[in-house]
């Protein structure tokens, strides 16, 4: 994954954020239940996509539900 796709990727409005459509139906069932951590070879991906995953992480990473919820309703579209 490069950084350009990464960054292209389209969203959609949800009801509770922002959806990925094409994850969405991978998370659905979840409902608000915590989504366990997954294990995978980050190697494949760019440096830079990293970067910006773990900057996300690193800021919203200890965020529940509804409080990232909450930050995505406090502005408009």
């Amino acid at each position: 994954m490069t950084v350009v796709h990464f960054l292209a990727t389209r969203y959609r409005r949800g009801y509770m954020g922002p959806v990925i459509p094409s994850l969405y139906p991978v998370y659905v069932d979840y409902k608000w239940s915590t989504i366990p951590k997954a294990d995978f070879d980050t190697s494949a991906l760019d440096e830079k996509v990293t970067g910006v995953l773990d900057a996300v992480y690193n800021t919203y990473g200890e965020l529940s539900g509804d409080q990232l919820e909450s930050l995505t309703h406090s502005e408009d579209p």
